[in-house]
């Protein structure tokens, strides 16, 4: 993990499960740009050939839009003032809300990539709140255990 995913803020605590993927969507959106460029290039040098520049350059620079404003972006914040856990979508959008005495953290896996989330405890296979970005090396695995989680296992205690 290149940069901590969470921070405090006073008495809240953020995660921010994809923030290190931040550098690789800059990368896809300006290779995207480059390919815009290109086809804006091939159409008033040649009048021809522009289309498939143009999509690929659309599809690059949007794909990687959408997924930092949805999955970058996506905070989960436990707040300890109001007592509650919710995700952040969008800076403005607050879904999943769930007490700190409901909450449990359990570990799950998609697709068989595995992640930690917080859920509730009447329901810990139904919506859950990923605090996690996907651990499939046991390097990343280990120090996210020994790092992040006793943190917020403790801040979800006090």
């Amino acid at each position: 993990m290149d940069r901590p995913i969470y921070r405090q803020e006073g008495s809240t605590l953020i995660i921010q499960p994809y923030i290190n993927h931040l550098q690789r969507v800059k990368i896809f959106c300006l290779i995207g740009i480059l390919f815009l460029f290109l086809a804006l290039f091939l159409w008033f040098r040649f009048s021809d050939f522009w289309q498939l520049p143009t999509s690929i350059g659309l599809c690059l620079s949007l794909l990687s839009l959408g997924y930092y404003f949805y999955n970058i972006q996506m905070k989960v914040v436990l707040d300890k003032g109001n007592s509650e856990i919710y995700q952040l979508i969008f800076n403005r959008y607050r879904i999943n809300k769930i007490s700190f005495s409901s909450g449990t953290i359990v570990s799950r896996s998609l697709n068989g990539r595995f992640f930690y989330a917080i859920s509730p405890k009447s329901n810990a296979y139904g919506n859950a709140s990923q605090i996690s970005p996907f651990l499939t090396k046991e390097s990343k695995r280990l120090q996210y255990e020994q790092e992040v989680l006793p943190l917020i296992e403790a801040f979800l205690k006090k």
